[in-house]
């Protein structure tokens, strides 16, 4: 094969392919970080939730102790 061949060939096809492989993943890393963020989010409010809702049931605890203490 000829060089100038070769050239051309990598001009013609492996160049843009590189290029749109990466812009793809770019893509995809993107994609994954948001998806990371509103998973992060999600747990980050049903983890609160939760908390909340351990803290009502201990001062319903509390309040019907006192009542019957």
């Amino acid at each position: 094969m000829e060089w100038t061949f070769l050239f051309k060939l990598a001009e013609a096809v492996i160049i843009p392919l590189t290029a749109f492989l990466m812009r793809e993943i770019q893509v995809c890393r993107k994609d994954l970080a948001d998806y990371k963020v509103c998973v992060a989010q999600t747990y980050a409010t049903e983890k609160h939730l939760v908390r909340l809702e351990v803290k009502i049931d201990e001062l319903k605890d509390l309040i019907i102790r006192s009542k019957l203490g």
